[in-house]
């Protein structure tokens, strides 16, 4: 009887320690709760209520405003969801990180990327509102200036560039994402990113990338270089690669061969976008404890329309 007693609480015991470290996992998402602290690399949502940053382009490429919340219809994961926060911001200060490659790939077409940046940094910074930081990558991933608003010391910083060394695009979106722009500052968050899309040395795979990226709710976008004589097959380089980081962040890419007319076209409507966006808000129903990704798709109600947001976000925990 006293062994059947012993076994019979060391069961209860066992039982109440399952169910308390059960109950200390992070579950569903819930609003007025404290969650773990994630580590870097997972991704939560750590309240009911989703929010995203979306962009509508008409047919010419250029921001449509005026919306409102019934123009919209919000889908995740296929289900329709009913939009209970909505907001059209304008003019939102910018935190923006240009991440240039100068590796051997790009060392005939290093001088368009230099022009690219200088470029932007005149046409498109606002000192006292905007700023900027400069992140260079080849093998590595180097921070070349840290954030100013200073158009002109960010423009001396890309002057003094050299090619050298392999391509390590996913590597420099990754730790961008992670290192310099986190955080819950209130700003349109984004990466211009300037390469010819041909990676040869990251560690980070284009999927890990792309979700440190959808963590911090950045935009990616990209001016595409010419690339020449890469090893990589045409599906591992250049457009489809820059395809799929820009689509899924909600961001769009842009090729630059030289034109300087279309570049200053692309960066006006850039301007345009990144200053004026939609702000749309849902709740989403309780998940188990197992991490998920949610699609987010959203419509304008107009045909002639196209909205731009982040494919998606990760809700529970891994």
């Amino acid at each position: 009887m006293k062994w059947a007693f012993f076994i019979a609480a060391a069961a209860i015991l066992t039982t109440h320690m399952v169910f308390g470290q059960a109950a200390r996992q992070p579950g569903a998402p819930r609003q007025n709760t404290t969650p773990q602290q994630p580590d870097d690399d997972t991704i939560t949502i750590d309240a009911a209520l989703v929010n995203t940053h979306v962009s509508v382009l008409d047919a010419s490429g250029h921001f449509v405003a005026g919306l409102t919340k019934d123009d919209f219809i919000v889908l995740d994961d296929g289900k329709e969801q009913p939009i209970i926060h909505f907001s059209q911001e304008a003019n939102q200060p910018l935190r923006m990180a240009l991440v240039v490659d100068r590796s051997r790939s790009v060392e005939k077409v290093l001088g368009l990327a230099q022009t690219a940046v200088r470029d932007f940094f005149s046409s498109v910074l606002s000192p006292g509102r905007d700023r900027a930081c400069l992140i260079v990558f080849d093998s590595g991933v180097y921070l070349a200036q840290d954030f100013t608003d200073d158009a002109a010391t960010l423009a001396s910083a890309v002057s003094s560039l050299t090619a050298a060394g392999g391509t390590s695009i996913f590597d420099a979106v990754y730790k961008t994402s992670r290192d310099k722009l986190s955080g819950s500052e209130q700003a349109r968050r984004a990466i211009l990113l300037i390469t010819d899309g041909d990676d040869t040395t990251s560690r980070a795979s284009i999927e890990e990338a792309t979700a440190m990226a959808l963590k911090n709710n950045i935009n990616v976008y990209a001016i595409r270089l010419p690339d020449e004589n890469s090893l990589n097959v045409r599906a591992l380089r250049g457009k489809p690669v820059l395809d799929r980081l820009t689509a899924a962040t909600g961001g769009r890419q842009f090729y630059f061969d030289g034109e300087h007319s279309r570049l200053q076209e692309f960066f006006s409507k850039l301007q345009g976008e990144l200053r004026s966006t939609y702000s749309i808000g849902y709740q989403f129903e309780s998940e188990p404890a197992a991490r998920r990704f949610h699609k987010i798709s959203i419509k304008v109600k107009q045909s002639n329309l196209r909205a731009f947001t982040r494919s998606g976000y990760y809700s529970g925990a891994e």
